[in-house]
């Protein structure tokens, strides 16, 4: 830039440097690899020794019985002789949402370690107007539309993996907030879905999330399943493409 032309300094806001990435990689069909092989062999590294850890405190007897995430044991205790419960979980691998790195407790709290992604898509909205050009008020260009769509599909994608686990779990609380976007690409994906504090597995509950995102039969007592989701896709899509769908119907 010329500084004659322009002599104010220009600050990029972070969560525009996010989004100029999503459109260049999908515009040129690029794929931005990030080098993760560290943090990957350090997580490995992690369960191993808690794993053998398992193996080295405990002498494991029979099962209890299993749910639907996990089994429960009948253990000894070599420490100390007793016999205890102890229930393994199936942490599921998956590219649609947030990862579980590690777990500890001290003091009597517990802690959750998790991959960081700082940038949510609620950032993304803020700046995306500004991005491309725009007012607010003023339509999306072809391009912009063409990005948001894939922004949406990506999304929706998250929420079909949920709906399709055995047996499918319930989000209830999706919101622009609790979709998380990377800065570069991420084994072909740039969104993740987190924040399951109010995740079901497939069965109806009192709790409620955000009610500007909430289904309406939720509040109400109403016996609901996994499409109160959909109903919050669709409050999301409303977000992205800055349209009311009730005065579409």
């Amino acid at each position: 830039m010329n500084p004659s032309f322009d002599k104010k300094k220009v600050v990029t806001p972070p969560e525009m440097i996010v989004l100029i990435p999503v459109m260049s990689a999908m515009s040129c069909g690029s794929r931005i690899l990030s080098d993760e092989l560290c943090p990957k062999l350090q997580h490995k590294a992690s369960i191993v020794s808690k794993v053998n850890e398992y193996k080295r405190l405990y002498e494991e007897l029979h099962s209890l019985g299993s749910g639907a995430f996990g089994e429960v044991f009948v253990v000894k205790a070599k420490y100390d002789g007793h016999k205890y419960a102890v229930k393994k979980i199936r942490i599921e691998r998956s590219e649609y949402c947030v990862q579980y790195m590690d777990q500890w407790s001290e003091d009597n709290v517990y802690y959750i370690q998790m991959e960081l992604w700082s940038h949510s898509l609620q950032n993304i909205l803020q700046y995306k107007p500004q991005v491309f050009g725009r007012q607010p008020e003023e339509p999306m260009n072809s391009i912009e539309f063409y990005i948001s769509c894939h922004i949406f599909k990506e999304i929706l994608e998250c929420v079909q993996y949920l709906h399709e686990l055995n047996p499918p779990v319930i989000h209830r609380d999706l919101k622009p907030d609790n979709i998380l976007v990377a800065k570069t690409v991420r084994n072909g994906r740039f969104f993740k879905i987190c924040d399951f504090g109010f995740a079901t597995v497939h069965q109806h509950s009192s709790d409620k999330g955000d009610l500007r995102y909430c289904a309406p039969e939720v509040g109400q007592g109403i016996v609901y399943n996994h499409k109160i989701d959909v109903y919050s896709l669709a409050k999301i899509a409303e977000n992205i493409f800055e349209i009311n769908l009730e005065d579409k119907l």
